[in-house]
């Protein structure tokens, strides 16, 4: 059995329940949180003429009424071509800009049993959205299998020019020659803090001994989250992968243990949980530059979207 929640009426009712199985599951995300999506809602959906965020938030019931899963769906509808608009189902990420780490909370063990029903409910429904991306999943996973034999997925497959594991390790990777940066940034949603200081492994350094004709690099980070840049943007002193934050170990909410550094660019570019880097011979578009938001981003041009 599930249940539909549109409105933020029925979220706020639906509260205490999620909180349960949230202390039930073990989640040990933020983004899966009951709290973290009444406060997505309330702050940063989008409310333009051209582009508008519904709640498509999906509650897994067992046949008694006790919930065991849920799935914290968001619906964008945006202009696609010519008169048409798209309806994009994805699930809501930790603000408008970046989503990692989301996905259904559940129960304890019953993670496969709540993909593949909520994917056949999905199906069933297809005809309130055009296309969804369903950040996370890994086609080897049980879950990941289980959703494909459901609905069959288009798995984005990458063929790299050459693959830089950060290390093998996290005592390795912290033996790493380290720099102090203090660096201003800037977010896409209009804000920027300045003299921020940070530690980490200059991109320079993790390419000292590679021999490579990539022009380009895509990071790619714990929940499947993907963000390009050029190869001369993460260079020549320009980016890091970061471990500490104004003297302290980088908080996992803020993309700890480790996350890019590419202070120049909007922030979206310093991706969260970085697990490593491609370095390709042809550009890639990453997850939100697959989705409107500008292929470069450089705040001083302010190059947001695909038009700017």
């Amino acid at each position: 059995m599930i249940e539909s929640i549109s409105t933020p009426e029925e979220l706020a009712r639906f509260g205490p329940e999620w909180r349960a199985l949230d202390a039930e599951s073990g989640n040990g995300f933020p983004f899966r949180t009951y709290e973290w999506t009444q406060a997505w809602w309330k702050h940063l959906p989008q409310r333009r003429r051209t582009v508008s965020d519904s709640l498509f938030v999906r509650a897994l019931r067992d046949p008694d009424g006790k919930l065991f899963a849920v799935a914290p769906l968001l619906l964008t509808e945006r202009p696609g071509v010519g008169p048409l608009r798209v309806r994009c189902l994805q699930f809501i990420g930790p603000d408008g800009y970046i989503t990692e780490m989301s996905g259904i909370l559940c129960a304890k063990g019953r993670e496969e049993e709540a993909h593949c029903e909520l994917a056949a409910h999905l199906q069933a429904n297809c005809d309130q959205w055009d296309w969804m991306i369903w950040s996370g999943l890994m086609p080897e996973g049980a879950s990941g299998r289980a959703v494909h034999e459901v609905a069959p997925l288009e798995w984005l497959g990458r063929a790299p020019n050459y693959v830089l594991d950060l290390a093998t390790s996290w005592d390795e990777f912290r033996a790493l020659p380290s720099e102090e940066t203090r660096k201003d940034i800037h977010c896409v949603t209009k804000w920027s803090k300045f003299d921020t200081v940070w530690k980490g492994v200059s991109v320079d350094t993790l390419l000292e001994n590679v021999d490579t004709s990539a022009e380009f690099v895509l990071a790619f980070c714990d929940g499947g989250y993907t963000t390009n840049l050029p190869l001369a943007d993460v260079t020549d002193g320009q980016a890091w992968v970061a471990y500490q934050f104004n003297g302290e170990p980088l908080d996992p909410v803020h993309g700890g243990p480790a996350r890019l550094l590419v202070p120049h660019l909007y922030f979206w570019k310093s991706a969260k949980w970085v697990r490593g880097l491609e370095l390709l011979d042809h550009d890639e578009p990453g997850f939100w530059e697959t989705n409107g938001y500008h292929n470069r981003g450089d705040p001083w041009k302010e190059q947001r979207y695909w038009s700017d």
